[in-house]
């Protein structure tokens, strides 16, 4: 066993290498035809117990045998290591070979081969600024979209839990309706800057579940959350109520007060970015919130809400519980101290969701799923059209509510744009 201490970090493909390590280990190795090949000196090591020795059978077929079974496989891809300081360098990589959750290093002094072997993740539900497991210990495991495998354990709200979270919330909105809003202001800027200190880190999680490119996740999941808080911050000077003279004798006031508890309901295409298009006005406003994300994509909110506790945000402000739709979502939508339910996904599920919250009268507010066509004009520069809509149908795989679905052309250039 290869002994080894220093600080862990995550990649999408595989663990990274951080903060020093064993001197003996000096390179990675390119998987080329068959051979090992050096491809450039590594000055990190990984930093976890679950280093397993095993031995290179060094001929022509290069296959492996590890000890325990280990599982692997000739075929490989190569893959880059990401620093803390330089996230995609490109002087340093490794040889991923397709194992099950494992990931392999060569050791050229001691002709071995090192297996690492990934931790499945483990997240409970969010509940009052404390992880917690769900009602009878129920659990689903999510798959990795890219390669199939296990990725992580996750527990799975049942009715009960949902109660929790909402009395946690209910107890929060006593102390956190009342502070003022340029308190409440600090907190949501304090969000801001924690996402902006960890973006590698939940965006690299947001890949692992999703699938999406690394890009998008830093880009358009974890900078638009963090424009988000940061303009929802901004506009706080605006929740101001009115006061309207009727008449010399009477003077009218409204004020504008936070309404409760608020349940969220988040689809899976950017389930960090539409999470927080719902959290970061309720936080200003003086809401708490109970947040149940897709069942396949709750672990970077789950992450998230790990950082904001840490964070300081006071205890039961946000709350998590994973789940299944039909169990967790509809006992979110018909508690009777949810105070309003905000619900993104399928237009089917946005109708049961109306006629549920329609019992308790809850506001609703609704963004579902629908066509978006584009009008092209018979002034229109084609190419750069084309172009244009091919990103506007094709961007995030093409799950995307507003992804351009159909073309109304203009009938003079009809020929010549399909041209």
């Amino acid at each position: 066993e290869v002994q080894a201490s220093g600080y862990l970090f995550e990649s999408p493909d595989f663990y990274t290498l951080a903060n020093g390590g064993p001197s003996n280990v000096n390179y990675a190795y390119q998987y080329e035809s068959s051979l090992f090949s050096v491809f450039g000196s590594v000055n990190y090591i990984f930093a976890n117990k679950y280093f397993l020795s095993a031995t290179l059978r060094n001929d022509t077929s290069s296959k492996f045998l590890g000890d325990n079974n280990s599982g692997l496989f000739p075929s490989a891809s190569i893959g880059c290591l990401a620093s803390k300081e330089n996230f995609w360098p490109t002087d340093i990589s490794i040889c991923r070979l397709k194992l099950k959750n494992c990931i392999v290093f060569y050791c050229k002094l001691h002709q071995e081969v090192l297996i690492v072997a990934q931790k499945l993740r483990k997240y409970g539900l969010f509940i009052n600024g404390k992880e917690v497991g769900a009602k009878g210990g129920k659990t689903y495991i999510r798959e990795n979209p890219a390669t199939e495998e296990p990725f992580a354990e996750i527990a799975e709200a049942q009715k009960e839990d949902v109660n929790k979270a909402v009395k946690a919330a209910s107890k929060a909105f006593e102390t956190w309706s009342k502070l003022p809003v340029s308190e409440r202001v600090k907190y949501v800027h304090k969000i801001a800057q924690t996402l902006e200190k960890n973006r590698d880190k939940i965006a690299l999680t947001n890949t692992l579940e999703t699938g999406k490119p690394i890009r998008e996740s830093r880009l358009v999941e974890l900078g638009g959350s963090i424009k988000t808080l940061e303009y929802y911050a901004g506009i706080s000077g605006e929740l101001n109520g009115e006061s309207i003279n009727v008449s010399e004798a009477q003077l009218t006031v409204t004020i504008r007060e936070p309404i409760g508890v608020v349940g969220h309901i988040i689809p899976w295409n950017f389930p960090l970015l539409l999470s927080f298009w719902k959290i970061a006005p309720a936080l200003v406003a003086g809401c708490t919130i109970v947040l149940k994300p897709a069942e396949h994509t709750p672990c970077g909110i789950l992450e998230v809400a790990r950082l904001c506790s840490k964070a300081g945000l006071p205890d039961g402000v946000l709350n998590v519980i994973p789940g299944d739709g039909a169990v967790a979502g509809q006992a979110l939508v018909e508690h009777p101290d949810v105070a309003k339910v905000a619900f993104t996904g399928s237009t089917e599920v946005g109708k049961i969701v109306m006629k549920t919250a329609a019992d308790t009268i809850k506001r609703v507010s609704l963004e579902l799923g629908g066509k978006a066509p584009c009008v092209v004009f018979d002034d229109v520069d084609i190419d750069n059209c084309i172009e244009a809509k091919l990103r506007g149908g094709f961007f995030n795989q093409g799950e995307n509510c507003t992804a351009v679905t159909r073309l109304l052309l203009h009938e003079k250039i009809y020929d010549k744009f399909l041209s």
